[in-house]
């Protein structure tokens, strides 16, 4: 329509040439300023050129013109942008994109992934363009990328000249990767045919191979590409970052592109946490054309794979409005991590307005609120492997209305949890000898010389990997270690309930063994009221207030009130009818795997 699309050209023999002209509607003197007049850049500035150029000063209502001319180097689409810079008051420079497609008559490869091209000789395998087969189990699990090589020549056929089934994969860890379905030989002028690659990984870790072509194009023949995929053994073990924002923000920022609700750190009145948290300010009644996002600090995941995300959200909001996440390796290209359906809780409606129509939760996803409950729902999704071995990463999470009806948004308890790709050292000694996969020791004797007698103890430090538990509450527990306060003449750290001391780290409970030496103090009995809780974790990933996991002595859930419970081991969530007198209640998770514990409390 306006010529700014010069069509199809031959690289060959191919040339077109369209004229534009520049109008002077005012009634002072237009001139051209810049050097060159017409000045062309952009990723194929070199495929246009300025063949006639226009003159440099245009009267009132006066006008000249000027030729751009392209010449394809290369098949497929090309692109430009034409920029005069003038002294017109508001539109100086005046920009304006061109394209062009080239095309040959020769035979010509491009392969594809995904809809994607992947460049002859990339070398950056990514899940976007199917050269990166994801994270699959060593165990169990395969995956398989479909690829499509096309004939961009629109009449001499392009073959494949290698061997059945003419794609060769070679490289460090290529009997991963396998040839499942062969392309055909020949692919006709403007056709295309496909093959398929099935990622089948032998061991754990990043593995890696590169593919290879042989065809009968003059200058891209053999076609090469990298290819990778990462063998996992299941669910990830460790956990690489853990917020809770008990005690501060946990370097967490707040940004506000509009004059409406903002992100806040605290509590309110309406939603329980286990202590401080985020939230939309407003809560009850947030307010309209609200945009804003709670940026995470640089978190470092090098050395880290097989990377999941979790989150405890709790939202109320108009069906307009809503959130979701976003992530970034450079904190100035942000991508919106996960899709609707993806991961657990991952986002449930297909597109909220307020966030330009796209993936996002809105809604109500507590239902009925139960004042004193903790209504929120862990949300959880595998990270892009584009993520793995990062050490500049960050998450932030985007609220956005167009109305103001609801309570808004609240997060909380943020973890990011991964695989090492080298794998911890077991420490050198270890509660009875038990060194092998020994995921947390907090050991009272280890922290002589580092915390006096008789005073409080902020960070209790992991002997086995790096799993500290940390106080989070105003009152923390206090270490002894002297004649008088001692536990068979070895120091302890002291619990006291009155104080609600709680100390938590970031590796969770995931435990069907683990040893404890401890000694209780007070009445245990069968009220929930006088419950004493050594060790205890989440297990589910909602209905959050109701039964823990954990050791605990007396009534260890409500569910336990009427009966004579003295000592639960729980793992999972308690039956909701009891019958009978109980005197050992164990719950077990089979999946779970192992954590030893060597604890001296009072």
């Amino acid at each position: 329509m306006d010529d700014t699309d010069f069509g199809s050209q031959d690289i060959t023999v191919g040339t077109n040439p369209n004229t534009f002209t520049i109008q002077n509607t005012g009634t002072g003197t237009l001139n051209l300023t810049g050097g060159p007049l017409v000045n062309i850049s952009g990723a194929h500035a070199g495929d246009f050129t300025v063949t006639t150029n226009p003159s440099s000063s245009i009267a009132p209502s006066g006008s000249t013109t000027f030729t751009i001319t392209f010449n394809p180097s290369a098949t497929g689409l090309r692109t430009a942008t034409v920029s005069i810079a003038n002294n017109d008051s508001n539109e100086n420079p005046y920009n304006f994109n061109i394209q062009g497609t080239g095309t040959t008559t020769l035979q010509e490869i491009n392969i594809q992934g995904n809809g994607v091209d992947i460049a002859n000789g990339d070398a950056s395998p990514s899940t976007i363009d199917d050269t990166d087969f994801g994270s699959i189990l060593t165990v169990s699990g395969n995956n398989s990328n479909t690829f499509t090589i096309q004939n961009l020549g629109t009449i001499t056929n392009l073959n494949l000249t290698g061997a059945s089934p003419y794609v060769n994969i070679s490289g460090a860890h290529a009997s991963d990767f396998t040839v499942t379905a062969i392309p055909s030989g020949a692919i006709a002028g403007s056709s295309s045919t496909t093959f398929e690659i099935t990622f089948d990984p032998s061991a754990l870790g990043l593995r890696t191979a590169t593919v290879s072509i042989s065809n009968n194009d003059s200058d891209e023949n053999p076609y090469t590409f990298d290819i990778q995929g990462t063998g996992i053994s299941g669910p990830p073990t460790h956990t690489i970052y853990y917020e809770n924002f008990d005690n501060n923000n946990g370097g967490w920022s707040m940004t506000n592109t509009g004059s409406g609700s903002t992100w806040a750190y605290g509590t309110e009145g309406t939603e329980v946490g286990e202590g401080n948290y985020w939230y939309t300010n407003s809560y009850n009644n947030y307010a309209n054309n609200s945009a804003t996002y709670a940026t995470s600090p640089i978190i470092d995941l090098t050395g880290f794979y097989n990377l999941e995300f979790k989150i405890d959200i709790r939202y109320n909001t108009d069906a307009n409005d809503g959130a979701y996440i976003q992530y970034s390796t450079d904190g100035s290209t942000w991508t919106t991590l996960g899709a609707m359906g993806s991961g657990n809780e991952w986002y449930n409606s297909a597109s909220v307005n307020a966030l330009g129509s796209v993936n996002g939760w809105s809604g109500n996803n507590g239902g009925t609120h139960t004042a004193g409950w903790n209504n929120s729902v862990e949300a959880s999704i595998d990270l892009p492997t584009a993520l793995d071995n990062q050490s500049t990463v960050q998450f932030r999470v985007y609220f956005a209305s167009q109305t103001s009806n609801g309570d808004g948004f609240k997060f909380d308890n943020v973890f990011i949890q991964g695989d090492p790709y080298t794998p911890f050292a077991d420490p050198s000694f270890a509660p009875g000898g038990v060194t092998n996969n020994l995921k947390l020791w907090l050991k009272a004797d280890s922290e002589i010389g580092a915390v006096a007698n008789g005073t409080d103890i902020a960070t209790w430090n992991d002997q086995a990997q790096d799993n500290d538990a940390v106080s989070v509450t105003t009152n923390s527990p206090v270490f002894y270690n002297s004649a008088a306060n001692n536990i068979n003449f070895n120091p302890y750290v002291d619990f006291v309930k009155a104080n609600q001391d709680v100390m938590k780290g970031k590796g969770g409970y995931y435990a069907r063994e683990y040893f404890i030496v401890l000694q209780t103090d007070g009445v245990i009995d069968r009220l929930v009221s006088n419950t004493q809780a050594p060790i205890s974790g989440r297990y589910s990933w909602e209905t959050m207030h109701s039964d823990g996991t954990g050791l605990y002595f007396g009534a260890g859930s409500q569910r336990f009130t009427n009966y004579n419970s003295m000592v639960n081991h729980m793992v999972s969530t308690v039956a909701g009818s009891l019958s009978g007198g109980i005197d050992l209640m164990e719950v077990m998770e089979e999946r779970i795997p192992v954590l030893q514990i060597h604890t001296i409390m009072k």
